[in-house]
């Protein structure tokens, strides 16, 4: 705990306009101390409840409690291996919350679902890692490791074409709903 509130105030001398954690206990509930002490190096900035909502024991009574403690946004993929197969809980969190927090669906949302996403759940902004492959350019002779079980020299990130598509297939969505 000393590091994360250490490196909170390091950010926020840094100019961090909000940050994301969450703390369980080993029985699926918010831990509240935790998350307490957090939210108070914090303050007075926004707080996101990460995915680790994703693993609590009742997903009701976590939401009650997140919001009770002055967190301003739920990160969460509905309990499920991605926000398009929880998006019946995203649904039910958005209406519970009752507009006391913004929930943000993440976990696999790209630019094929997304439209649907925010139709199914009602929610207002959504989270995209919007990553792609990327291959390093180092000519790095065959065969030579570093000891990672995978291919080094390839890994994901951010793809700008992605971020593209999924605004696209966004505004799209709106453009159609205002239509209607």
């Amino acid at each position: 705990m000393l590091v994360m509130i250490s490196d909170i105030n390091i950010m926020k001398a840094h100019g961090a306009d909000g940050f994301v954690f969450g703390c369980l206990k080993e029985t699926g509930t918010i831990n509240e101390e935790q998350c307490a002490e957090l939210l108070s190096a914090a303050a007075p900035l926004p707080c996101t409840f990460h995915r680790a909502f994703d693993c609590v024991a009742s997903p009701e009574e976590a939401l009650d409690t997140v919001i009770r403690m002055g967190f301003t946004r739920l990160l969460t993929s509905g309990l499920a291996p991605s926000a398009a197969k929880g998006a019946a809980l995203i649904a039910r969190l958005v209406s519970l919350s009752a507009g006391r927090l913004s929930v943000m669906p993440g976990g696999g949302v790209n630019a094929q679902n997304v439209s649907q996403l925010v139709t199914l759940t009602g929610v207002s902004e959504v989270h995209a890692s919007a990553r792609g492959p990327r291959r390093s350019l180092m000519a790095v002779p065959a065969g030579v490791s570093m000891g990672a079980a995978s291919d080094e020299r390839c890994w994901l990130q951010c793809d700008p074409d992605e971020v593209a598509a999924i605004r696209r297939a966004l505004s799209s969505a709106g453009e159609e709903g205002d239509a209607a």
